[in-house]
């Protein structure tokens, strides 16, 4: 591949591949013994058990979709058999936003110097600090910006949200690269 070039991959994995009959008999037991249901509506109740590990939360992004889904198929021999797909969110482990680890504040700082031609017509310093590491979602990020403007122009801040995720690129069972990604969401 050479450099800039963008190449689309598609893969399809399985962390939960699990069946269960809910009423009558798999079509893989006794043929002879048929049963048939009645005519009318039927509910049946059933539960599927997620695993104890740490399963990825679902997202939907430009760059990649993890999505998990119930999907339901009605055997029906002498026809095609319907089928019903149902989607639902998987929310990952719950981070409580108020531990002391995610409490301590950020800090950037920068300044510049501007000169025109061999003059130096002043500096400009920016110092912002965001008060946590951690943030809920919907939740109103609180960011202080001093800036220390010393020269004779206006100047004004700009604020970029960005997200930042790790591709992880798996061939064959074997690890070829990672990558981090970012992805602009608002401009404050």
């Amino acid at each position: 591949m050479k450099s800039g070039e963008r190449k689309t991959l598609k893969d399809d994995q399985y962390l939960l591949d699990e069946k269960i009959v809910i009423w009558g008999k798999d079509k893989h037991d006794d043929p002879d013994a048929t049963q048939i249901l009645p005519r009318g509506m039927h509910q049946f109740t059933f539960a599927f058990q997620l695993p104890q590990c740490q399963m990825p939360c679902s997202m939907e992004t430009r760059m990649g979709t993890i999505r998990y889904y119930v999907k339901c198929i009605i055997d029906i021999p002498y026809a095609s058999s319907p089928q019903g797909i149902k989607y639902f969110s998987l929310i990952g482990p719950h981070i409580d936003c108020m531990e002391e680890k995610y409490l301590s504040a950020l800090c950037g700082q920068d300044h510049k110097v501007q000169c025109f031609r061999c003059c130096q017509r002043g500096t400009i310093a920016l110092r912002v600090i965001l008060e946590r590491t951690a943030y809920c979602c919907g939740e109103n990020l609180k960011i202080k910006a001093h800036i220390e403007n010393r020269q004779d122009f206006t100047v004004s801040l700009n604020i970029k949200l960005m997200q930042e995720f790790l591709e992880i690129r798996v061939k064959n069972g074997v690890f070829r690269s990672a990558q981090t990604q970012p992805h602009h969401i608002q401009m404050l």
